[in-house]
């Protein structure tokens, strides 16, 4: 038998046969036994291939292409046979004298007719300097991904044989160069083949030959990626009724919705407010309560009518409204687009009628102006009022565009323009209605459409129940880890089923039966009938059965510290804490944790269960008193005191709670921004830290596709990358835009000069960041820039010690939380030239158990280092199944880590103190 606390701590040889077990585990969830390795090359001939027999040849065991007396231009060797979703495998060695000594393999590729030496499609670079990086050879003709320069220095050997190995697994195409990954590329351009020829090349223009050898391929399966029907049934409400021949309009221009009608709306975030207040359905569900219609909101924070972004494979209009059945299309566009001008009229015209193309086909029309712009609700915000006469130059030509399409046409130009100057705000910022808001824009809508007012439309009961089922909906149509059930990481165990509970592709499929209840409730509270109960699952079980939990104290006995240094609990599960992502301190030295038990992914039809839990004396000699602060918090990764609340990453939202009564809990609800990436809920936006400036940072990880509106514009994010927001002013800025500062960034922290660094979860750097900090849509890699604390492992989060508390010779130094090797790690700076240089230290914290798993560190009011431990023996986000048994959900603690014989410095009264 195990003892209880044996399976977290093993030996070496315990281990070894864990991590067998795992891999093997990890096999089993993929669902199928590793494809079979084919020889592409017999080592004789060039059986299977096609190309220039004067070019390419065999020579000893290998196939070798062009010559050093000179090659005139391009030249490749194609394979007969195409693939597709495939892992080819080579080792190649170029030599070259004079011209541009260069090759490259050809991936999902294709032969030109003119001229017939030339191929199209994707490449993976040889020489030249552009070793590792993917080219698009005679298509887009440019670089589509770079490989980091010390990298390939590293890993390259120039002149001799080099190992290649590329990956082209959907619209995901790897490359790694002898096992160095130097690419990592997802194509999203549409049009784009994913399919074709592997081809061999040689460079012109050169004195060079290039010779390739032990070439294999493992064909994946073409459809890593379900069908399109396949990906739009995640969401589709019935079989999709026959779309009319010709375009359909309003019978004699009046709203009247056919019996069992689904009414889709389509705009900006104003409409994505409206989903989540109910406040305009129910005047319509009301209205319309004869016809017993659905409504479906696909608004997204950043739509124009020039680009309506979505996840890889989302599907085109046409697909998604066949999917719902929709008979009818509200649309609200030109509120964003006004901040172009008017010079751009002609194109807003144009493109808003190609959008409307794609609805009119199958659905009438409903088409709602913008609204007049507010004044500033603070005087750092912008005065969007001097925009109003843009915004009715879009509304008039909005009014225009209804008219030749025969659609209803709503006016919110007009009787908004004229409310009196000291009407109660609409909005929060000038742009984005508030709850005041949402209910005269819902009114107003109604109004204009002729239809009559009802008193039911104001019951709570129905206003929960249309939020609560248009957050199922959203659940479905738009779910958060997108990217591995229908992106770019489909291959990854994550989305694939675990003990009881199905694959993550099916449990999006199992809301919409739950979202046709929800229909059916609100249906029968419009009509005054008594509704159904409600299906609501049950939470994930809290930690993994078959394996006893170890306990605190069992936990610190497995922990070494550094000689001269103590650490001891300051809260656990027994106090409330539970999954804990980042800590926070306010002025009066109350401790905030943000606590995330429904991580990886709510469970289909569970509600937001995520949660703030606030403690008084957590500084040491303070008797803990915990509770929950917030709660119904969805993914909750990100907080920070100030503005007299807390600032919080809710899943794709930046939101502002406040205790205004008292009672030390949230009953304040202020969403500042919306429109976060959710492509991946361990990359959603997170760690939020006050800056020196007085700014808001905050960073978001790979698969976090942002477009986010605010009072100046659209600002987004494509990738990982750090934020910045200026709270007064809601001025954001993205930086490091395409993952080029870290894949998973994590964490932003300011040393002793106010200089700003960065983490990266994915990887042991992190980063200098102020050089990088230039608001630019296509950076440069920044790696060979900034790359600092190089540990043997992972790490995530950081920051800097400046306290007498702890000892003079830490003084500056970073300590970061190492959640993959379950240590503390100390990393000392020094001046580098321009820049810094780092050097690891000592770890302060190592652990024999894999429990153990730093994800924040911070600097406490007393000194102390404070550790927030997530507690968790699985810490990878792709490596496990979303419902792995392992995968704890029930255990947190946070510790205290403190220097003997130092005592804590004087705390300054900051709640005395004045701006």
């Amino acid at each position: 038998m195990i003892s209880t606390s044996s399976w977290y701590f093993r030996t070496r040889s315990a281990h070894s046969a864990i991590k067998f077990a795992w891999v093997l585990l990890v096999a089993l969830l993929a669902g199928s036994a590793p494809a079979a390795v084919t020889p592409l090359f017999d080592g004789a001939s060039l059986a299977g291939w096609e190309g220039d027999g004067a070019v390419w040849r065999v020579r000893d065991g290998a196939i070798v292409g062009g010559s050093l007396d000179g090659n005139p231009h391009n030249a490749f060797l194609a394979s007969r046979a195409s693939w597709r979703n495939f892992v080819l495998r080579l080792e190649y060695r170029l030599v070259g004298s004079t011209g541009f000594v260069n090759s490259g393999v050809q991936l999902r590729s294709q032969r030109l007719a003119a001229p017939d030496y030339e191929m199209s499609g994707f490449q993976a670079d040889i020489g030249a300097g552009y070793s590792g990086c993917l080219y698009d050879e005679s298509r887009r003709k440019r670089v589509l991904a770079t490989a980091p320069k010390e990298v390939v220095a590293a890993a390259e050997h120039p002149g001799e044989w080099n190992q290649y190995e590329m990956r082209c697994e959907g619209a995901r195409i790897r490359i790694l160069l002898n096992g160095r990954q130097t690419v990592d590329y997802v194509e999203r351009e549409p049009g784009i083949a994913l399919d074709g020829h592997i081809a061999l090349q040689i460079h012109g223009d050169s004195k060079a030959e290039v010779a390739f050898r032990a070439i294999t391929i493992e064909d994946l399966p073409a459809d890593l990626v379900p069908s399109p029907a396949e990906i739009l049934g995640r969401f589709a409400d019935q079989p999709a009724p026959t779309a009319p021949a010709e375009p359909v309009t309003w019978h004699n221009g009046h709203f009247v919705l056919a019996p069992g009608e689904t009414v889709v709306f389509a705009g900006q975030e104003n409409l994505v407010r409206a989903q989540r207040d109910g406040a305009l359905e129910a005047r319509l569900a009301c209205a319309c309560a004869a016809a017993r219609p659905r409504f479906r909101f696909m608004a997204w924070e950043g739509d124009t009518v020039y680009e309506q972004w979505r996840d890889l494979n989302f599907g085109a209009w046409s697909g998604q409204l066949e999917a719902v059945g929709a008979g009818v299309v509200v649309a609200q566009f030109g509120q964003l687009e006004a901040f172009d001008g008017t010079a751009r009229l002609p194109a807003f015209t144009a493109a808003y009628h190609h959008l409307l193309d794609q609805f009119a086909g199958r659905a009438r029309l409903v088409l709602v102006t913008p609204m007049p712009f507010e004044g500033p609700a603070g005087p750092h915000l912008p005065d969007l009022r001097a925009r109003n006469g843009d915004v009715a130059a879009y509304a008039a030509a909005v009014r225009a565009i209804a008219g030749q399409r025969g659609a209803l046409f709503v006016d919110l130009m007009a009787p908004l323009g004229q409310r009196p100057a000291d009407a109660p705000r609409l909005t929060d910022d000038g742009y984005h209605l508030n709850g005041a808001g949402l209910d005269e824009v819902a009114r107003l809508i109604a109004a204009q459409l002729g239809l009559a007012p009802s008193p039911a439309a104001d019951d709570p009961a129905l206003r929960a129940a249309l939020v609560d089922k248009n957050r199922l909906f959203a659940d479905c149509w738009r779910p958060a880890n997108w990217s591995f059930v229908y992106g770019d990481r489909v291959q990854w165990p994550f989305a694939k089923p675990a003990a009881d509970q199905p694959a993550l592709r099916t449990a999006f499929e199992q809301l919409r039966p739950l979202v046709a209840e929800r229909d059916a409730r609100i249906q029968a509270l419009v009509a005054g009938d008594a509704p159904a109960a409600e299906t609501v699952p049950p939470p994930p079980v809290t930690s993994a059965p078959e394996a006893p939990f170890p306990t605190p104290e069992e936990e610190r006995a497995a922990m070494t510290v550094a000689t001269g240094f103590t650490m001891t609990l300051v809260a656990s599960e027994r106090d409330g804490v539970i999954k804990p992502t980042q800590i926070a301190w306010d002025e009066r030295g109350r401790l905030y944790i943000a606590c995330s038990p429904t991580y990886p992914h709510v469970r289909p039809g569970a509600r937001p269960a995520d949660f703030i839990l606030a403690c008084d004396g957590a500084a040491v000699g303070g008797t803990l008193r915990a509770w929950r602060y917030a709660e119904g918090l969805t993914m909750v990764e990100g907080l920070e005191p100030g503005d007299g609340g807390l600032y919080v990453c809710d899943f794709d939202q930046l939101v502002h709670l406040s205790d205004r009564d008292g009672d030390g809990r949230a009953d304040q609800r202020r969403v500042l921004l919306s429109g976060f990436g959710i492509g991946d809920t361990h990359q959603l936006i997170n760690s939020l830290t006050h800056g020196p400036d007085g700014s808001l940072w905050f960073t978001q990880g790979l698969h976090a596709f942002s477009r986010v509106e605010t009072p100046w514009g659209v600002e987004r994010l494509d990738q990982a990358g750090v934020w910045r927001l200026r709270p007064r002013s809601l001025r954001l800025e993205g930086y490091f835009n395409g993952a080029k500062a870290g894949a998973n960034c994590w964490g932003v922290a300011f040393d002793d000069h106010d200089q700003p660094f960065h983490k990266s979860g994915d990887r042991p750097e992190g980063y200098w960041s102020t050089p990088g900090l230039v608001h630019l849509a296509h950076p440069d890699d920044y790696h060979p820039v900034g790359a600092l604390f190089r540990s043997p492992a992972k790490t995530t989060s950081l920051d800097f010690i400046g306290t007498a508390a702890l000892p003079e010779d830490l003084q500056g130094c970073a300590v970061l939380a190492g959640f993959f090797a379950s240590t503390i790690d100390l990393h000392r700076l020094r001046d580098d030239g321009a820049g810094f240089a780092s050097q690891e230290l000592p770890k302060l914290v190592t652990s024999a158990t894999k429990v153990f798993r730093p994800v924040d560190v911070s600097m406490g009011p007393d000194g102390a280092i404070y550790v927030a431990d997530w507690c968790n023996p699985v810490i990878g986000h792709y490596q496990a199944s979303y419902a792995d048994a392992q995968r704890d959900h029930g255990h947190g603690r946070i510790w205290r880590i403190a220097a003997n014989g130092r005592a804590a410095p004087p705390r300054p009264a900051l709640t005395d103190a004045t701006p």
